[in-house]
């Protein structure tokens, strides 16, 4: 929860968020309150170790205000923490910003939400222990950088530009970077102590070039922009690129190695089928995207043998069909002992009840061929009619009149090899809270043996590497 400081008649915004105590300001004149506040910093006095600039571009006076306190006393506070929402506008703000703020040179964590030429500048100047970092990029048709003429090479690439926080760096977080390393070599740059990486919208993956970079990772989350695929799409090439990227993949790794082992993967089946990891993953978290298919699903499956598997936000349209159910009775299943999937009805689910109930009969009925421990299933309806009425709509309908208890003992004496079962519902509430914007009522979960089970079902409560995080 957001605190207050107080200062006299002025008040700053402050929050806790791991491990760090951020000071929040939002417009260039709580720069100027907070500037002016602690420009007599002395060691150990402020009751914070972060600061978080929400601002756009600053007003002349408070640049220089910021730049100055920058160089003399936040040298006495000992900042950690660092947040820019919008660094570009804010480094823009004076020539003399990013070099300011390159001197805080006890920084252990980073996040830059718009990464361009200006926040280029500041990774380049910083030298601190950086632990953990977030980088989020401008959209390229927005990034231009008239003093580097290396920059869309090497400008966007996350290895390159983290490369002072080499010896230091633990967690990665890039959304909309590039990862692909030029003329064919490897990079120079090897983050030994990274054990965890999320990297979100990056171009199809050059697995080796992970390997290489942060090779001892043991948490690795990892999509191709969604943009990429359209693309490819629109051109009639993409599934000839993903064969071709995975063959790829694949070739490399068995001539420069891959990881060992993943202890957590979290991933869309278009890119994980590119990926082409080959280890073994203790726990596979997949979600759905334009490209996959039943069939990519079972390759990915054979490549990781996985002990843990969640297909997650899958609509019920995608695992009805006959695909699926080929796919739970083959031998991609056979590592698998515990298996959670999150079921999205949506308004392509059904024309009426009768219509979704048959799709679902499909997914528990290819279920039962299954030799796994335990079998977590969510549902959860993700429609509105053009009114607004969510509760109104077929599939909110179904989960309303389902009888989770039922169906609980169902799974449980249907599934060949007699799995601990866990359900959990999203029920649309058709109460006069949902006219007050309480939309949603979680239902119970309902378990068997639920304390022994529901250890037993760790995605459920699984932590994803990002944004959140930080």
């Amino acid at each position: 929860m957001d605190d207050i400081i107080f200062t006299g008649l002025q008040a700053f915004k402050t929050y806790d968020c791991a491990g760090n105590r951020f000071v929040k300001l939002g417009s260039s004149n709580d720069v100027l309150r907070f500037t002016s506040k602690h420009a007599k910093a002395t060691p150990g006095d402020a009751p914070f170790d972060g600061l978080h600039f929400a601002t756009g571009p600053l007003t002349p006076r408070a640049a220089a205000a910021l730049e100055g306190f920058l160089l003399g006393p936040a040298r006495n506070i000992n900042l950690t923490g660092l947040i820019m929402d919008s660094p570009e506008q804010l480094l823009g703000s004076s020539l003399g910003l990013a070099t300011a703020f390159a001197g805080l040179t006890c920084l252990t964590r980073l996040e830059l939400k718009g990464v361009g030429q200006h926040s280029r500048s500041l990774l380049r100047a910083l030298h601190a222990p950086l632990s953990s970092v977030y980088l989020v990029m401008v959209p390229l048709e927005e990034d231009v950088d008239e003093d580097d003429d290396d920059w869309e090479a090497a400008g966007r690439n996350a290895m390159m530009l983290l490369e002072n926080f080499e010896d230091t760096l633990e967690t990665v977080v890039c959304e909309g970077t590039r990862a692909q390393c030029a003329d064919d070599e490897d990079f120079p740059q090897v983050y030994h102590q990274v054990e965890q990486i999320y990297m979100e919208r990056v171009e199809l993956p050059t697995t080796t070039d992970y390997v290489h970079a942060f090779p001892h990772i043991a948490r690795l989350t990892i999509s191709t922009a969604t943009e990429a695929f359209a693309k490819l799409l629109e051109t009639g090439t993409l599934q000839q690129e993903l064969h071709e990227c995975r063959r790829f993949n694949i070739s490399e790794q068995r001539v420069c190695g891959s990881w060992q082992t993943l202890d957590f993967c979290d991933t869309t089946v278009g890119t994980l089928y590119a990926l082409a990891l080959q280890c073994h993953v203790h726990f596979l978290h997949i979600r759905p995207d334009i490209v996959g298919t039943e069939d990519m699903l079972g390759r990915v499956l054979m490549d990781t043998t996985p002990t843990l598997l969640m297909l997650h936000d899958f609509s019920l349209g995608m695992l009805s069909g006959p695909g699926f159910a080929s796919l739970m009775q083959g031998p991609a299943m056979r590592s698998i002992e515990t298996l959670e999937i999150t079921l999205v009805l949506d308004e392509n689910s059904g024309k009426d009840t009768m219509a979704i109930g048959a799709a679902f009969d499909a997914v528990i009925h290819a279920l039962k061929p299954l030799q796994i421990q335990s079998l977590g299933l969510g549902l959860l309806c993700e429609c509105k009619d053009p009114a607004g009425q969510v509760a109104l709509l077929p599939a909110a309908t179904f989960l309303q009149e389902l009888k989770v208890d039922a169906l609980a003992s169902c799974l449980r004496t249907a599934v060949r090899s007699r799995p601990n079962v866990v359900i959990r519902v999203d029920v649309p509430n058709a109460s006069a809270a949902a006219a007050a914007g309480d939309e949603h009522k979680i239902a119970e979960l309902v378990t068997y043996r639920m304390a022994e089970i529901y250890g037993l079902l760790p995605g459920i409560a699984a932590r994803r590497v990002g944004a959140e995080d930080f």
